[in-house]
C-alpha cells in the first residue's frame, strides 16, 4: 500500500497543513509496510529533506491531463494498491485528486478547516460561488471526506452528507519521558504559529499591553512564527512601547527541532485566540510539553473545555485582556501545584488520545478499508 498526499504549498506559513499531512509516514512504513508521497508545485525555495520525514518529495506542475498521465505512470502507481489524500481546498489539491478518482483511485478529501464557517466568510462571495459551482462537484468523486475535529466534523456532514464523514484529528510525537513543568519565573506565556491575523496575535500583544501582567519582570509572553501578514503590525506597536520595555518578546520564525523545543520546554501557558482552525496541532504539540491552553472555540478543541484542561479566550483585544487578568489573579489564587498538577494530566491526555501513533492507527484502518486490504 501507499498514500499519495497532495499539498499546494510546503512552506513554513504552511506548516500546520504539511505537518499533519506528513508527520506519520514514518510510523505507517515502520509498523505497517505503508509508503508515502507528498506531491507539491514546484519552487525554487529551498527544503529541508528533514521535513518529509520518510515520504517521497515528488514536485509537480500546473499542466495538463496528458502531463498528469505521464506522472502517474513514471511513479508507478496504480489504484488497486494507492490511496490519493489532498489536502486543503480550492487550488491543485482538489483538481489533481480529481483527475486521480476518475482513473479509479480512492481519494480521501481533507479540507484541514478551510471550509468552516469563518473562513468562508471570509471572502465570502468568490468562495460561495466557487464552491457551489466547482468545489463540491469535484469533491463529490472523493470517498471519503476527512474531518480533523468534532466541530469541523459537524459543518462538513451538513456540506456533504453523514455518509461520506470521517473523523480523524491530527496529532504530534510523544514526548518520552518530560520533565515535570514547574512554573518557575517568570512564568512564559507563548503564542506559537502563523503570524496571522486571523489568529488575533496583534490583539493578543496590545491586550497583553494592558492587562495586570504587562511590564512585570516575572512574567513574559513570547510572539514566535513566520509571518503571515501581521509582522510588521506588531513590530510598529511594539516600537511605540520600547521605552517601557514591555515584556514581549518577539521572536518571528523558529527552527523545527532543538529551537522549537527549548521554547517549549521553557513556557508554561500556551495561547492561540484564533478566529478559526481546522483542529491545530501546535495546540496538541504544546499539550505533550504541559502548556495550558488558553485558546478560544474557533480551535475546534471543545474536548479540551469539556474536561477543564483549557481555558477558553475570545478574539477580541478586549476579550483577551479579560482572560488574561483572571489567568493574573489565578496564578496567585491557586497553589503552584494545583497548575503542575494540570499540567501533568494535559501530558497524559494528549498523549493518549492524540499521539502519532494513535492517528496513523486510524489512518492505516481508514486507508485498508478503501482498498479492501484485510
Amino acid at each position: 500500500m501507499q498514500i499519495v498526499n497532495i499539498v499546494d504549498r510546503i512552506d513554513d506559513v504552511n506548516f500546520g497543513v504539511r505537518n499533519a499531512a506528513l508527520c506519520t509516514a514514518q510510523v505507517l512504513k515502520e509498523k505497517y509496510g505503508v509508503d508515502s508521497q507528498v506531491w507539491y508545485p514546484k519552487s525554487n525555495e529551498k527544503k529541508s529533506d528533514d521535513i518529509f520525514f520518510t515520504a517521497k518529495p515528488v514536485e509537480i506542475e500546473y499542466s495538463s491531463v496528458e502531463y498528469y498521465n505521464q506522472l502517474v505512470n513514471s511513479l508507478n502507481i496504480n489504484p488497486q494498491d494507492t490511496v490519493i489524500v489532498s489536502h486543503g481546498c480550492w487550488r491543485v489539491p482538489t483538481k489533481l485528486a480529481k483527475f486521480l478518482a476518475d482513473k479509479g483511485f480512492k481519494w480521501v478529501y481533507t479540507p484541514h478547516g478551510m471550509l468552516e464557517p469563518w473562513c468562508m466568510k471570509h471572502k465570502f462571495l468568490k468562495k460561495f460561488l466557487y464552491f457551489h459551482a466547482v468545489e463540491k462537484r469535484l469533491v463529490a468523486s472523493a470517498s471519503v471526506v476527512r474531518a480533523v475535529s468534532s466541530v469541523e466534523m459537524q459543518h462538513l456532514e451538513a456540506k456533504f452528507g453523514n455518509s461520506k464523514i470521517k473523523l480523524i484529528p491530527n496529532g504530534t510525537f510523544k514526548i518520552e519521558n518530560s520533565d515535570k513543568k514547574l512554573f518557575n519565573k517568570p512564568y512564559t506565556f507563548l503564542f506559537l504559529g502563523r503570524l496571522n491575523f486571523k489568529k488575533s496575535v496583534l490583539e493578543l500583544a496590545k491586550a497583553w499591553q494592558k492587562s495586570d501582567f504587562a511590564y512585570e519582570k516575572d512574567f513574559l509572553l513570547k510572539i514566535v512564527g513566520p509571518d503571515d501578514g501581521e509582522l510588521s503590525k506588531i513590530q510598529q506597536f511594539l516600537k511605540t512601547q520600547e521605552q517601557k520595555n514591555l515584556n514581549i518578546e518577539l521572536i518571528g520564525e523558529c527552527k523545527v527541532g532543538e529551537e522549537k523545543v527549548h521554547i517549549l520546554r521553557n513556557s508554561d501557558f500556551f495561547l492561540l485566540p484564533s478566529k478559526s482552525e481546522g483542529f491545530p496541532t501546535s495546540v496538541v504539540e504544546a499539550g505533550m510539553y504541559g502548556l495550558i491552553p488558553v485558546i478560544s472555540n474557533g480551535c475546534n478543541f471543545p474536548e479540551l473545555f469539556e474536561k477543564k484542561y483549557g481555558i477558553k479566550v475570545g478574539t477580541s483585544e478586549n476579550e483577551i485582556l479579560e482572560v488574561l487578568n483572571l489567568i493574573y489573579r489565578g496564578l496567585f489564587d491557586s497553589t503552584l501545584q494545583n497548575w503542575r498538577h494540570q499540567s501533568e494530566n494535559l501530558k497524559t491526555f494528549f498523549k493518549d488520545n492524540y499521539s502519532i501513533e494513535r492517528i496513523a492507527e486510524m489512518q492505516y484502518e481508514l486507508y485498508s478499508n478503501l482498498l479492501l486490504i484485510k
